[in-house]
């Protein structure tokens, strides 16, 4: 794993590996990359966008989770520049969406995708 620290954000190691993002100022940009894929995290209180490069597979859920959960009225997930999901991430879009979260610039590979996954949950 890499961890790169960008303007003034802290990254943290935890237990279990897992890296936590704490952002201390109201508009910062933090930059994590975990195996093949990198997120780039935007927030100024308001709105959180989460930039997603590369592939998201099921054990990234959970990071983005948390990433996703700071307290922001309104989250942005950007996929414009994913390359590969899987189906535990496709279902974890879906319940993003019903969420309220919006997903920006989507594959129409990945669009498609969620929309059978809806399809086959109702």
């Amino acid at each position: 794993m890499v961890y790169e620290r960008h303007s003034k954000c802290k990254l943290k190691q935890s237990t279990g590996n897992k890296p936590q993002l704490s952002v201390q100022i109201r508009t910062s940009k933090c930059v994590v990359k975990k195996a093949m894929l990198r997120i780039e995290k935007d927030s100024d209180g308001c709105v959180t966008k989460l930039t997603l490069m590369g592939r998201i597979q099921s054990n990234h859920v959970a990071f983005l989770r948390s990433a996703m959960n700071d307290g922001c009225e309104r989250t942005i997930l950007d996929l414009g520049q994913v390359t590969l999901v899987d189906l535990e991430v496709i279902r974890f879009l879906v319940s993003c969406e019903d969420s309220g979260v919006e997903l920006v610039q989507c594959p129409p590979y990945v669009r498609e995708w969620i929309l059978r996954e809806r399809a086959e949950g109702s």
